[in-house]
């Protein structure tokens, strides 16, 4: 018999919690509904009154142009160089022809010459394509071997594709099937 009370205790237990449950539940709809109807107002408007803005209440606009400072030189603390002025002239066509000698040009293979001029926009072909190049002018020896090099811009423009381990260099847009052997140069 104790355990038949015991049986019938857990079983109303629970079933008492469960209809409290049930029963709050069922207040909360009620009041949902009724605060959903209480608040039913016009389409687009806000509820309450709006409020100023303080700061726009007591900003102060000038209704007179202030005035403009006086303009005056900016004179730097510290004196930047300034170069002589004959510097500044125009470079005579043999004053240029004087500064042409004193530039060198440095080969790979660590020699120096001096460039008796450049070769301004000459046509260079390569396979089908041809390009506006400049070269600078030297005198070499006949015998002597001295590897053409090229520069950023004309690798760049010839789609360059050099092959360090078998020593040879392509040029992708003009014909990627066909390899330059590279020339060895001393140090």
């Amino acid at each position: 018999m104790e355990i038949d009370t015991r049986m019938g205790n857990m079983f109303t237990e629970p079933n008492a919690k469960y209809d409290i449950v049930a029963s709050h539940i069922r207040k909360i709809d009620v009041q949902l509904a009724q605060t959903a109807e209480s608040v039913k107002r016009q389409q687009g408007t806000l509820p309450g009154k709006t409020d100023k803005n303080p700061r726009t209440e007591h900003s102060i606009a000038p209704s007179e142009p202030a005035e403009t400072p006086p303009v005056r030189d900016y004179v730097p603390k510290v004196p930047y160089p300034i170069p002589p002025k004959h510097l500044m002239d125009p470079i005579s066509p043999e004053q240029l022809a004087g500064f042409r000698k004193m530039v060198k040009l440095a080969f790979t293979n660590s020699s120096m010459a001096v460039p008796y001029g450049t070769i301004r926009n000459l046509h260079f072909q390569v396979g089908d394509c041809v390009f506006h190049t400049e070269f600078q002018v030297v005198e070499m020896r006949k015998d002597h071997v001295m590897p053409l090099i090229f520069g950023r811009s004309f690798m760049a423009t010839v789609g360059a594709i050099v092959d360090m381990p078998n020593k040879r260099i392509s040029f992708s847009n003009i014909n990627k099937k066909v390899f330059y052997k590279a020339v060895p140069t001393r140090s």
